[in-house]
């Protein structure tokens, strides 16, 4: 990892809410860090997006419209018990789920 000064250039806008709600200092990508090997960071994390005030608000009053009218249903691969918390893991890694994977108490 490297600092801030050698991570990827974004265009503008994009990432602006990370880089406002990350600590000085937090490491980033370097440049080609990814392609060289052909990978890929999948995902999001939420916090920095809600610390930008107002930034979540209209995506999310849609999401839970469309929720409630049962247009959008969550996708459930599997919920399992939560003695099988290692089993739900390892499915997991193994890339054997679609969806959501929940433990129940």
């Amino acid at each position: 990892m490297v600092k801030d000064a050698d991570a990827v250039a974004l265009p503008d806008g994009v990432g602006d809410a990370e880089a406002r709600a990350s600590p000085p200092g937090t490491d980033r990508l370097a440049r080609g860090a990814l392609s060289d090997r052909n990978a890929a960071v999948m995902g999001c994390w939420l916090p920095p997006a809600l610390a930008v005030p107002g930034v979540c608000a209209e995506p999310l009053a849609e999401m839970f419209k469309l929720t409630a009218a049962g247009a959008l249903k969550p996708m459930v691969h599997a919920a399992y018990p939560l003695e099988d918390a290692r089993r739900a893991f390892e499915d997991l890694v193994a890339r054997r789920t679609t969806g959501k994977v929940t433990l129940r108490p």
